[in-house]
């Protein structure tokens, strides 16, 4: 009880403290917390000192800190490499070479945590993550090495091993709370960028078959005139010509912000009575729907900014009651 006590105050002083500390020491205070509290409850469950020890190794933030420096580093050298793949030259000795010692380095981050959390290493998503890439970037390693370099399969399997490497940054977001906080928010705001580019594509399919059925007929005068070759727009006269080419050509002017005044500048200058066509478009389209999209992926964000603290909260409470 006594001690229990203890957690509880320390929590209570830590909560009060959190929400008057900037985001970038909260991870600081919960990672302490974390670690007194687990290793306590490593000790209470007769864990060996040399276990203990390696727990508190592979779960403090140096530790995080320094597997995040050596994951950018390993993403550079990805870069290096597929830059070199590229141009056809043959990679460099050193880069090879720092490519196994990273490599030898993520294969002891893993037998540490193999280690020390035994069982609970195969519970932890984010671990699995790292013993899966690094268990098929040694196979690939293996296989290029056995394999003839004349087969395409190293090729293929060398291909997949950079993917993957690549994929390994996505760690940092779960390591860093201001990324964290931002993938999170990422995948709440998932649904809602889903529905919302569904939203979009029915605007634009709207305004396209009113397009082909209005525009297109005036476009072909004007191209009958010549305008489009003054203008020296191959693209322009079949710019309306069918729903799905109209919708592209709106998606590329709205969206993307491209040819608004090489297709529709001389449209409205020539013919006056399309002018409230293009404005409807205008206002519904990226002036309506794109910040109405931008508010709601906004707000989602906000909403997992509070969920993630509530849940750490809530998580840390729960392992003091304990």
């Amino acid at each position: 009880p006594t001690q229990m006590l203890r957690h509880q105050s320390m929590w209570s002083s830590i909560r009060s403290t959190v929400s008057h500390k900037p985001s970038h020491h909260r991870r600081e205070v919960f990672e302490s917390v974390r670690l007194n509290i687990d290793m306590e409850k490593a000790d209470r469950d007769g864990w060996s000192p040399v276990r203990t020890a390696i727990a508190g190794l592979v779960m403090s933030w140096p530790f995080d800190l320094s597997m995040s420096v050596l994951i950018a580093l390993n993403l550079i050298l990805v870069i290096f490499d597929v830059d070199t793949t590229a141009i056809g030259a043959e990679t460099p000795q050193w880069l090879s070479l720092c490519n196994i010692v990273v490599l030898i380095m993520y294969l002891v981050e893993v037998a540490l945590k193999l280690f020390a959390f035994r069982r609970r290493f195969f519970t932890d998503r984010l671990s699995m993550f790292d013993f899966i890439v690094v268990c098929v970037d040694v196979s690939v390693n293996v296989a290029v090495m056995i394999w003839p370099v004349s087969l395409a399969a190293p090729v293929v399997l060398a291909r997949v091993a950079r993917i993957l490497k690549v994929t390994r940054a996505l760690r940092m977001m779960a390591m860093f709370p201001e990324l964290n906080l931002m993938m999170r928010g990422l995948m709440l705001s998932a649904k809602t960028v889903v529905w919302g580019v569904f939203m979009l594509g029915l605007l634009l399919c709207f305004w396209g078959i009113f397009a082909v059925l209005f525009i297109h007929p005036i476009v072909q005068e004007l191209d009958q005139k010549g305008i489009w070759g003054q203008e020296k727009c191959t693209r322009c006269p079949r710019a309306f010509s069918s729903v799905g080419v109209a919708m592209l050509t709106l998606c590329q002017q709205l969206v993307l912000g491209e040819d608004w005044g090489k297709i529709n500048t001389p449209l409205m200058e020539e013919r006056p009575e399309t002018v409230p066509y293009f404005i409807l478009v205008l206002v519904s389209v990226p002036l309506a729907a794109l910040n109405l999209l931008l508010g709601v992926i906004v707000e989602r964000a906000t909403e997992a900014g509070a969920e993630t603290l509530r849940d750490e909260v809530a998580r840390k409470e729960a392992i003091c009651k304990e």
